[in-house]
């Protein structure tokens, strides 16, 4: 059975902060637990160790760090275009195979652009609209109506 050191909770905090831990966008328990060599129930009992539950919390965090970098950098190549390289490969019918790589754009993505604008941004960028100085103009409707019981409803619309 493996102990609880100094060792296991360096390792622990390792593996968290590139899988992540349940309850996160992450790896399960069952999945940490088979990788450090333990069962659930020593899991669970460790959880008394308050330099466990501070590995875990350190792991998490470090794998949170991460992933929001991540998401960062793609959501700033998405909003401004990327190239890439895409390299395919065929196998002739004489069993000969042919590389051949091509460079491709992607093109900026507008929402992708606005979403990043106004989180970065936000007093240059806004999702609503202001309007100042401006004054509202009613438009006056002339209706000609031809009976007196007509006339006499739309006096009494007038009036509410």
């Amino acid at each position: 059975m493996a102990k609880l050191n100094s060792k296991m909770l360096e390792a622990c905090t390792e593996w968290i902060s590139e899988n992540g831990l349940s309850g996160r966008c992450g790896a399960k328990v069952k999945d940490f637990c088979e990788r450090m060599g333990i069962s659930k129930t020593t899991y669970y009992n460790w959880l008394g160790n308050v330099y466990f539950v501070d590995a875990i919390k350190k792991g998490n965090e470090m794998f949170e760090d991460k992933v929001r970098n991540e998401v960062v950098q793609s959501l700033i190549k998405a909003a401004t275009g990327y190239d890439y390289t895409e390299v395919r490969t065929k196998v002739n019918e004489d069993g000969t195979t042919e590389t051949t790589t091509t460079t491709k754009h992607v093109t900026a993505n507008v929402t992708a652009c606005i979403f990043l604008l106004t989180n970065i941004a936000p007093g240059y960028w806004k999702h609503k609209q202001e309007i100042k100085g401006l004054e509202t103009q009613a438009t006056i409707l002339n209706i000609t109506v031809q009976d007196d019981e007509t006339k006499k409803l739309l006096e009494k619309l007038r009036e509410k």
